[in-house]
Protein backbone atom coordinates (compact mmCIF):
# COMPACT_ATOMS: atom_id res chain seq x y z
CA UNK A 1 0.00 0.00 0.00
CA UNK A 2 1.31 3.46 -0.89
CA UNK A 3 0.48 6.50 1.23
CA UNK A 4 0.54 10.05 -0.08
CA UNK A 5 0.96 13.10 2.11
CA UNK A 6 0.83 16.78 1.31
CA UNK A 7 3.01 17.69 4.29
CA UNK A 8 5.45 15.85 6.53
CA UNK A 9 6.17 17.43 9.91
CA UNK A 10 9.31 16.32 11.73
CA UNK A 11 8.71 16.76 15.45
CA UNK A 12 5.53 16.20 17.45
CA UNK A 13 6.18 18.80 20.12
CA UNK A 14 4.05 21.85 20.76
CA UNK A 15 5.03 23.63 17.53
CA UNK A 16 4.98 20.59 15.22
CA UNK A 17 1.66 19.38 16.61
CA UNK A 18 0.13 22.84 16.23
CA UNK A 19 1.29 23.10 12.62
CA UNK A 20 -0.02 19.60 11.85
CA UNK A 21 -3.37 20.39 13.48
CA UNK A 22 -3.97 23.50 11.40
CA UNK A 23 -2.78 21.93 8.16
CA UNK A 24 -5.09 18.93 8.70
CA UNK A 25 -7.99 21.32 9.44
CA UNK A 26 -7.30 22.97 6.07
CA UNK A 27 -7.61 19.59 4.34
CA UNK A 28 -3.94 18.70 3.92
CA UNK A 29 -2.90 15.08 4.37
CA UNK A 30 -0.29 15.37 7.12
CA UNK A 31 2.24 12.88 8.48
CA UNK A 32 3.93 13.73 11.79
CA UNK A 33 7.19 11.93 12.57
CA UNK A 34 8.84 11.95 15.98
CA UNK A 35 10.97 9.08 17.27
CA UNK A 36 9.95 9.83 20.87
CA UNK A 37 6.23 10.34 20.25
CA UNK A 38 3.98 13.32 20.91
CA UNK A 39 5.62 15.84 23.26
CA UNK A 40 8.43 13.39 23.97
CA UNK A 41 11.41 15.72 23.57
CA UNK A 42 11.82 19.45 24.25
CA UNK A 43 8.11 20.03 24.93
CA UNK A 44 8.20 17.35 27.64
CA UNK A 45 11.36 18.81 29.16
CA UNK A 46 9.77 22.25 29.46
CA UNK A 47 7.65 20.99 32.40
CA UNK A 48 4.53 21.87 30.48
CA UNK A 49 5.25 25.57 30.11
CA UNK A 50 3.98 27.18 26.93
CA UNK A 51 5.43 30.66 26.75
CA UNK A 52 5.96 33.43 24.23
CA UNK A 53 8.66 35.43 26.00
CA UNK A 54 11.74 35.12 23.81
CA UNK A 55 14.28 37.77 22.90
CA UNK A 56 14.53 36.50 19.29
CA UNK A 57 11.65 38.02 17.30
CA UNK A 58 11.21 35.09 14.89
CA UNK A 59 11.02 32.60 17.77
CA UNK A 60 8.72 34.95 19.70
CA UNK A 61 6.32 35.14 16.73
CA UNK A 62 6.22 31.35 16.37
CA UNK A 63 5.69 30.73 20.06
CA UNK A 64 3.13 33.52 20.36
CA UNK A 65 1.08 31.80 17.68
CA UNK A 66 1.48 28.45 19.45
CA UNK A 67 0.62 30.05 22.80
CA UNK A 68 -2.64 31.37 21.35
CA UNK A 69 -3.43 27.90 20.02
CA UNK A 70 -3.04 26.38 23.47
CA UNK A 71 -5.00 29.14 25.16
CA UNK A 72 -7.90 28.22 22.82
CA UNK A 73 -7.30 24.47 23.19
CA UNK A 74 -10.42 23.84 25.27
CA UNK A 75 -12.64 25.67 22.77
CA UNK A 76 -11.11 23.67 19.88
CA UNK A 77 -10.98 20.25 21.54
CA UNK A 78 -13.41 20.33 24.46
CA UNK A 79 -10.58 19.40 26.84
CA UNK A 80 -9.22 21.78 29.47
CA UNK A 81 -5.59 20.88 30.24
CA UNK A 82 -3.91 24.24 30.77
CA UNK A 83 -3.61 26.66 33.65
CA UNK A 84 -2.85 30.26 32.74
CA UNK A 85 -0.02 31.85 34.74
CA UNK A 86 2.31 34.81 34.46
CA UNK A 87 6.05 35.25 34.06
CA UNK A 88 8.33 37.53 36.04
CA UNK A 89 11.68 38.55 34.54
CA UNK A 90 14.15 40.53 36.61
CA UNK A 91 17.03 42.18 34.82
CA UNK A 92 18.63 45.36 33.59
CA UNK A 93 16.15 47.90 32.27
CA UNK A 94 17.47 48.49 28.73
CA UNK A 95 17.65 44.86 27.49
CA UNK A 96 14.29 44.04 29.11
CA UNK A 97 12.72 47.15 27.58
CA UNK A 98 14.01 46.17 24.11
CA UNK A 99 12.45 42.71 24.43
CA UNK A 100 9.22 44.23 25.77
CA UNK A 101 8.99 46.62 22.81
CA UNK A 102 9.51 43.74 20.36
CA UNK A 103 6.90 41.55 22.11
CA UNK A 104 4.45 44.45 22.29
CA UNK A 105 4.99 44.91 18.53
CA UNK A 106 3.75 41.35 17.84
CA UNK A 107 0.77 41.86 20.20
CA UNK A 108 2.07 39.58 22.96
CA UNK A 109 0.48 40.58 26.27
CA UNK A 110 3.19 41.88 28.56
CA UNK A 111 3.95 44.80 30.82
CA UNK A 112 6.97 46.39 32.42
CA UNK A 113 6.86 47.55 36.04
CA UNK A 114 9.50 49.15 38.23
Amino acid sequence: MIFYYDMIIVGAGSTGSTIAYYLANEGFRVLVIDKRGVAGSMTAYSTGIVRSFYANEDVAKMTYYTHNFFMNFEKESGVNVFTKTGLLIIGKATPIRNVFDMLHGIDAKCEVTK
